[in-house]
């Protein structure tokens, strides 16, 4: 697949040797293993796929309803990959997804609330108030995300992303957006009880 080396990078970059290894044993497998998604997805604390959505009702704050909604598409989407049959058709969507996750947090802490994820990156304010490395990462997310937006020219019948890219798309923007909640000023508490999904 054409991102999948690029996410790989973003992986290493942004995850420990130890969740590397483990993010390598699920990839690796034939079909999605949504109960080890969602115990690595939870390790990394809230808003994960299991605490954020629970019985089919958003647990965020109506206000942050642009930066969580996109999980719970994600969450739909993840458990139609572990489900199999036709879930690549979900993997276009849950990188977009993903993306619309940090999308949504950078017009927040940069402004420009019409602005795509690039053009929000590169605001000054956004310049200022992301971190070299971490700036760089979003960067090259953004890549990814747009090819969901404008790459439809791979062969008939394939699909651009398959269902390890999007678990890795999904993943890292999880990482790279709780990096950024402080800078956003979120009204959810991510420290209260939520309710499970599981």
């Amino acid at each position: 697949m054409r991102y999948t080396t690029r996410l790989w990078d973003l992986v290493m970059q942004n995850f420990s040797d130890e969740q590397v290894a483990e993010l390598r044993w699920v990839a690796a497998e034939k079909r999605v293993a949504c109960p080890r998604i969602l115990e690595f997805d939870h390790g990394l604390g809230c808003p994960s796929l299991d605490c954020l959505t629970g019985k089919l009702k958003g647990s965020f704050a109506v206000s942050d309803r642009d930066i969580f909604r996109p999980l719970q598409y994600c969450a739909a989407n993840i458990q139609a990959l572990h489900c199999g049959g036709e879930a690549l058709w979900v993997t276009r969507h849950t990188v977009q997804m993903s993306g619309l996750h940090l999308e949504s947090l950078l017009k927040r802490i940069g402004g420009g609330m019409r602005l795509p994820l690039g053009a929000a990156l590169r605001r000054q304010l956004a310049k200022q108030r992301i971190p070299g490395p971490l700036w760089q990462s979003i960067s090259a997310f953004a890549d990814v995300y747009n090819a969901t937006k404008r790459e439809v020219n791979h062969p008939a019948d394939t699909h651009l992303f398959s269902g390890s890219d999007s678990i890795l798309a999904y993943l890292v923007s999880r990482k790279l957006g709780r990096t950024l909640y402080g800078l956003a000023r979120l009204k959810t508490d991510l420290g209260a009880p939520m309710p499970s999904g599981k």
